[in-house]
């Protein structure tokens, strides 16, 4: 597990959504996109060093600069409408952290400690201001937000959904020319972001010297004298980071380093092309639950789905043999390359529990798998646990010939 993997992994247990350990964005966007930030509407994957890579923007038209590479066939921009967006402007405080585990915080540059007090211990914020991070727990991450920072959701998130599952199959096959090197089971619709002007990241997973995790930051004056203030990093810990590296002419407030993102994983069945673009028709909705009985299936959730004894009642097939004699569809999956994330684990047991007749695609949120940790849960359930609470809660449910998760 990379050190990035594992910042992740940690503060995933936090439920904000999936947190960045590279909140910046990347160079190669336009700059137009490079100032806005990762946006709601962004279709992407999550990269390995701990980035977010966009390839088209589902609310955008497709001249857009976010759309630098074209847009999927029979690409369907969505209509967002009036007041679509749920905003918070200063959700996280000035001086706040998120951490996985307990956080002592304090001044080393005035006489007076100050352990747990968010504005205090960074305001104000001047040249020769030292901040000391320290935690004694075996595995630790934390976010610092030195300025606080906003958060930004949109208030339908339903019509993000039916439209991944009526284009999730384009999607992929567009995305699949683009030789990124996505995988099934990569795409991400984003549905809301948290953002910050500054930040740094930190991660360990194991007791350093004397038993402690440590983090010192130094508020350096940049520019001119009067100029603005950034943090530098001194850490003792494997794996620490701060930003943003802002390129010259872009102001030191812009608001677009993103680091936490929230949206819908997708997963489609390996057995359909990705170099194809398949038509799903609609249908009504009708729930999975039924079509797992009409299989001779358990609806309870396992890690990996068994067969079923045959007693003789379970439906055969025009050539006598059963669903379960034919070969199982397998969604395959790149564990040394690709970051974790809960839902993958989810929306793999969907598509093989249901073999050659999976549905066309499957949707999971993920403020649906963060509905069923338990309060104050330090680290993800393992995934038969994370399957079962999820089954306990949520009812897999079809429409558009896909399948998403109803409460």
């Amino acid at each position: 597990m990379s050190d990035r993997d594992l910042y992740s992994r940690l503060l995933l247990a936090t439920g904000n959504g999936y947190p960045l350990s590279y909140p910046q964005p990347s160079d190669d966007l336009p700059l137009e996109c490079q100032v806005r930030g990762l946006e709601i509407g962004d279709v992407g994957a999550l990269s390995s060093d701990g980035s977010f890579n966009v390839f088209f923007n589902i609310c955008r038209s497709p001249d857009d600069p976010s759309n630098r590479f074209g847009v999927p066939v029979g690409f369907e921009r969505l209509d967002l409408g009036s007041n679509p967006f749920i905003s918070k402007k200063a959700y996280h405080r000035p001086g706040s952290h998120i951490s996985n585990t307990k956080i002592k915080k304090r001044r080393l540059d005035v006489d007076a400690q100050v352990d747990n007090v968010q504005v205090i211990a960074f305001l104000p914020v001047g040249a020769g201001a030292v901040i000391e991070v320290s935690s004694t727990s075996t595995k630790a991450a934390v976010l610092l937000l030195p300025y606080g920072g906003s958060r930004l959701d949109v208030r339908f998130v339903d019509t993000f959904k039916d439209l991944a599952l009526r284009h999730a199959q384009s999607w992929y096959a567009f995305v699949t020319t683009l030789r990124t090197g996505v995988e099934n089971g990569d795409l991400y619709l984003i549905t809301g972001v948290d953002k910050s002007v500054s930040w740094g990241v930190a991660a360990a997973g194991h007791h350093t010297e004397r038993g402690r995790i440590s983090l010192k930051l130094s508020a350096a004056q940049t520019g001119s004298a009067g100029g603005s203030n950034t943090w530098q990093w001194e850490a003792n810990t494997a794996f620490a980071d701060m930003g943003p590296r802002r390129p010259a002419g872009e102001a030191q407030s812009t608001l677009n380093q993103t680091v936490f993102l929230r949206g819908y994983k997708i997963a489609i069945p390996l057995g359909k092309k990705l170099s194809q673009a398949v038509r799903v028709g609609d249908s009504k909705p009708a729930t999975f639950l039924r079509w797992f009985k009409s299989f001779g299936w358990s609806t309870t959730p396992t890690a990996a789905v068994e067969p079923p004894r045959d007693d003789g009642s379970t439906p055969r097939n025009d050539d006598g043999s059963t669903p379960r004699d034919k070969k199982m569809n397998t969604v395959e999956y790149s564990p040394t390359t690709r970051p974790f994330h809960p839902a993958d684990a989810i929306n793999k047991h969907i598509l093989e529990s249901f073999g050659p007749s999976a549905p066309s695609v499957v949707v999971i949120h993920d403020d649906e798998w963060s509905s069923v940790l338990e309060k104050d849960e330090k680290v993800i359930p393992d995934e038969s646990e994370l399957i079962r609470r999820i089954f306990a809660k949520y009812e897999p449910t079809l429409m558009f010939g896909g399948v998403y998760l109803r409460g």
